[in-house]
């Protein structure tokens, strides 16, 4: 009798575990790419470099990154960079000049909400050992979505990589609302010249979406060195 009632016990435990415990999981989703008001002109430009800035409603953070990053603090900025040209530009973690929050640091303030949760079932399983199962799992879980919100916000983050000639990038950066700024640069260095191509964005903000386009100098090739005429040459030369 006694075991029955464990078991039931345990299952109602377990049960109502699965009701609470859901929020916690995460889905990855892929960034679009957003689209201006000029997009097939946008695309037919040869030569050019376009940086598309939107800096996301709460609907859109809930939608692309599957959580309401303003609430907790954040304005994600979401950078498009189209290349229209046959050359190759260097991006790196301070190309955009906008202050930017570590993903991990994220990903705990998201789930900062389930350390009351853990804490209620780790004390309670020192009174009532089946609570240990619910608590056990519960770590589990949370350190699961933990480190899926970070590796995926990771992801997305504005990194050290190459635009590809006649390629479109989508990144993004996660600005603290305290310090987020609607005017900025976008500094890339194009790979041929090693020179830096400075794109000017201004008036962003939230629900906002800012274009700016940047045309691309035909660079020439790299001057050679003229050779040198063998001894031979030189004599049927004179």
């Amino acid at each position: 009798m006694k075991n029955k009632k464990l078991v039931f016990i345990m299952s109602g435990l377990i049960a109502a575990f699965g009701l609470f415990t859901p929020w916690d999981s995460y889905r990855t989703s892929n960034l679009p790419t957003v689209a201006t008001m000029n997009a097939e002109e946008t695309f037919l430009r040869a030569d050019t470099l376009h940086v598309i800035a939107k800096a996301y409603t709460s609907e859109e953070s809930k939608k692309y990154l599957r959580k309401d990053l303003l609430r907790k603090g954040y304005q994600p900025v979401q950078i498009t960079i189209q290349n229209n040209s046959a050359e190759e530009f260097s991006l790196s973690s301070g190309s955009v000049d906008l202050p930017t929050a570590d993903p991990s640091k994220i990903a705990h303030k998201l789930l900062h909400s389930a350390i009351p949760r853990s804490i209620a079932l780790r004390v309670a399983s020192l009174f009532f050992w089946p609570f240990a199962i619910p608590s056990t799992i519960d770590s589990m879980i949370t350190l699961k979505s933990y480190k899926t919100i970070k590796n995926d916000l990771q992801s997305k983050l504005v990194k050290k990589e190459v635009i590809a000639p006649y390629s479109i990038y989508n990144r993004i950066v996660f600005v603290p609302i305290a310090e987020f700024k609607g005017s900025f640069d976008v500094t890339l260095i194009e790979l041929h010249s090693l020179k830096p191509k400075v794109v000017h964005i201004s008036g962003l903000e939230m629900g906002k979406t800012i274009e700016t386009t940047s045309d691309v100098d035909a660079l020439e090739p790299a001057a050679h060195a003229p050779l040198e005429s063998s001894p031979e040459e030189t004599t049927q030369n004179s």
